[in-house]
This record gives C-alpha cells, sequence and structure tokens, in this order.
C-alpha cells in the first residue's frame, strides 16, 4: 500500500501481509492512523534467510498521530521507519502496543524527532536493536511488560 496524499482518519487491519521486499505501507502526511491485528512476513531465500531491505509501515514525515496494536512482524528488515524521507516534515506521535515482533534486524528505526511509545510487546531474536535512534533528536519510551530475547532494546 503506497499513499502519498493527505489521510485524515485512516485504519488498516485484519490483513496479511507476505513476502514483502520494499515497503510493505508507505504513508505521509495525515492525523490519525490505526493499525490493528495485521501479520508482516518478509521476503526470505529458499534458507529461511531475509532478502532485501524490507519495511513493514515507512512513515515518510507528517503523520500527527500512528497507533500500533497486536500485530506480528516476522523475519523483515524493519518493521517502522520514521523519517522526512517523502514530506521534509517530522512524524509527531508513535504508539506500539501488544505487538510481537522476531527474526528482524532492527524493530522501529527512528531518523526524525518523534515520540514513540512502546507498550506490552515482545522482541525476540532481533539481530541489531529493537529501537535505532538515529541523528533526529527523536524520543522513545518503554512501558509494561517486554519480552527480550537475544535482542537489545535501544542502540543510538
Amino acid at each position: 500500500i503506497k499513499y502519498g496524499g493527505f489521510y485524515d482518519a485512516c485504519t488498516i487491519k485484519d490483513s496479511f501481509f507476505w513476502g514483502i521486499y520494499g515497503d510493505g505501507i508507505q504513508l505521509s502526511t495525515g492525523y490519525m492512523l490505526w493499525v490493528s491485528k495485521l501479520r508482516f512476513h518478509g521476503a526470505v531465500d529458499g534458507s529461511g534467510n531475509r532478502v532485501g531491505n524490507s519495511i513493514a509501515i515507512h512513515l515518510g514525515g507528517k503523520s500527527e498521530s500512528v497507533q500500533v496494536s497486536q500485530v506480528t512482524v516476522q523475519s523483515m528488515a524493519r518493521f517502522m521507519v520514521s523519517d522526512t524521507s517523502i514530506t521534509a516534515q517530522q512524524n509527531n506521535y508513535i504508539t506500539i502496543a501488544a505487538c510481537t515482533f522476531f527474526s528482524m534486524y532492527i524493530v522501529v528505526d527512528v531518523q526524525d524527532a518523534a515520540f514513540v511509545m512502546i507498550t506490552n510487546s515482545q522482541f525476540m531474536n532481533i539481530d541489531s536493536c529493537a529501537v535505532f535512534m538515529g541523528s533526529g533528536s527523536g524520543r522513545v519510551s518503554f512501558s509494561n511488560s517486554f519480552v527480550v530475547y537475544n535482542s537489545f532494546l535501544t542502540c543510538p
């Protein structure tokens, strides 16, 4: 799903994205986005190894509020990238709750000033770190229970 126009209140739910290579969902310029009960699975080779730079959700700038809940993500490079690559404007608030991430490189890649809150989520076999904070002065908050196996929560 690639949408470069303005969205006011958008809901994406009850879907399965299989074999993602590149961006699964790419959005910019909007007020409210609700993502619920999705499953993302990246492209893999014959041995089950990740292929390519797959991103489940790419926020390209000026998204005001993004709410993600009950999402499962497997075998991807990144679950979410928050940057200014499309609009050259900052994303604002991102909430991730009750999600499961496994066999990934980075879960959330923050390259802008977005505030990210993650709660009640599991991180398993993350190759680099759960949240990568780039040079955009973004902030992250972790709360409630986490299960972390073979993973680092944050890295600069």
